[in-house]
């Protein structure tokens, strides 16, 4: 058994990607086509191919953005996004089946949390990257970083060492978050990996697939112990 990890203290939390999982497209993606100066595609290419690191080049796209634009930027974001077919029946699932719902995005702050805010009440917290308005450019904090990503996920997980950890997730950002999971549903980027790990997922594509796979799903604490090597 893994230290700290309990059957009489043992609580489920689900872990959910934003960009991409959450939302049918990537929100960033959205407000750099917007908003960032021109090359930001060339920059977007260099992330996708691993040739510069996701948290180098995002601070850098962000970085060519005037901080005076930050409210046309959260309209914008409001007026775009739309969100995947199943999360209010997920957020609403979830308490039902005494499971913690957690947003873990590598989308910043002033943005996902706008968006999400009709949705608070199902949200049991939301871990982002920080923004810093304060001088000509957008700046970015990352309190849950790591050397490549923006927001590690695996760092949002491990301050959970006590639950049962279902991570939920799309691309290469959640590679991290996945490997500390106890159960994973994955689709796109992620899904495609975790195949060729020969790591075991349940597929989906909206989050009435999430709720089937946890309503069908031996999470509870016994099957849990049983699952960590002594």
């Amino acid at each position: 058994m893994t230290a700290g990890r309990d059957s009489d203290n043992m609580q489920a939390v689900l872990f959910c990607d934003f960009d991409g999982t959450i939302t049918i497209e990537d929100l960033i993606v959205a407000v750099w086509r917007r908003f960032a100066k021109a090359g930001w595609e060339r920059q977007m290419e260099a992330i996708l191919e691993r040739r510069k690191d996701l948290r180098e080049g995002v601070a850098e796209i962000f970085a060519g953005i005037p901080a005076s634009r930050a409210s046309e930027i959260v309209e914008h974001a409001e007026n775009v996004v739309q969100f995947r077919p199943g999360f209010p029946e997920l957020l609403a699932y979830c308490p039902e089946s005494s499971i913690d719902f957690v947003v873990a995005s590598g989308g910043i702050d002033f943005f996902v949390e706008p968006v999400l805010e009709p949705y608070l009440s199902g949200i049991s917290k939301i871990y982002t990257i920080q923004s810093d308005f304060s001088g000509e450019f957008i700046r970015l904090f990352h309190p849950f970083g790591c050397e490549t990503d923006g927001l590690c996920k695996a760092k949002v997980l491990e301050e959970y060492p006590r639950s049962y950890r279902i991570f939920v997730g799309d691309g290469l950002t959640d590679l991290h978050g996945a490997q500390e999971a106890d159960m994973l549903f994955a689709r796109g980027q992620i899904a495609a990996i975790l195949d060729q790990q020969g790591r075991d997922y349940v597929p989906f594509d909206t989050f009435f697939d999430v709720i089937d796979g946890l309503a069908t799903a031996p999470w509870n604490a016994a099957h849990i112990l049983n699952r960590r090597e002594p």
